[in-house]
């Protein structure tokens, strides 16, 4: 089984004086969010819960992060 986990990286660079450049980043980890359930709730045949699944994500939610950085 496998299953999808997008990481996304964009950046910008602008000129803000002659030695002075401003860079803008943003990084995000599961970009589209896909949640990975392994968990079962029962796995005896004759229960109600037999074969649904647990709501807990086995991989990392969507994680956003905002950087700025000036280079002179």
């Amino acid at each position: 089984m496998s299953f999808e986990n997008w990481d996304l990286d964009l950046s910008k660079d602008f000129p803000i004086r002659e030695r002075l450049k401003g860079q803008v980043r943003v990084t995000t980890i599961n970009s589209f969010n896909h949640p990975y359930f392994t968990q079962l709730q029962n796995n005896t045949v004759t229960s109600t819960q037999f074969g649904q699944l647990r709501l807990i994500q086995d991989n990392s939610p969507r994680t956003i992060f905002l950087d700025f950085r000036l280079v002179f």
